[in-house]
């Protein structure tokens, strides 16, 4: 009798060995397969940063954007620079303004008024605001 329920255990547990076996195969196959799979996809391109324009009146105007916790029109980026409030440069700076936030001068009417940080694509020069140079 002691020798039958030796053998019913040794069938269970020798059930259980194969079932585990079974269950490490699995897991072999699928971490080659993952690994194989890793190997073949191209490594994620990162978007790259749009260049923005050297001069130093965007160096400047990101530095009041960096300064500002609002949105600013044109006027008030002028205000900040200290430029003298005419027509001329208010246009000048909210062309600026458009190349730094890529839009169309041509197509875009209605966004007259920039937030900080859909200009703020690099970190702006550091130090005093100075006339621009014409």
């Amino acid at each position: 009798m002691e020798a039958e329920v030796a053998h019913e255990q040794i069938a269970q547990l020798t059930a259980l060995l194969d079932g585990l076996a079974q269950a490490a195969e699995h897991i072999t196959i699928t971490r080659k397969t993952l690994l194989e799979l890793s190997d073949e996809t191209p490594p994620a391109q990162a978007t790259p940063t749009p260049a923005l324009p050297d001069g130093p009146a965007y160096q400047q105007i990101m530095a009041v954007f960096a300064e500002a916790d609002t949105p600013l029109r044109a006027r008030n980026v002028c205000e900040a620079m200290d430029l003298d409030l005419m027509p001329n440069n208010i246009n000048n700076v909210r062309i600026k303004l458009k190349r730094l936030t890529g839009r169309n001068p041509g197509r875009d009417r209605a966004g007259t008024v920039h937030q900080g940080a859909t200009v703020t694509a690099r970190q702006p020069a550091t130090g005093p605001l100075t006339q621009p140079q014409r």
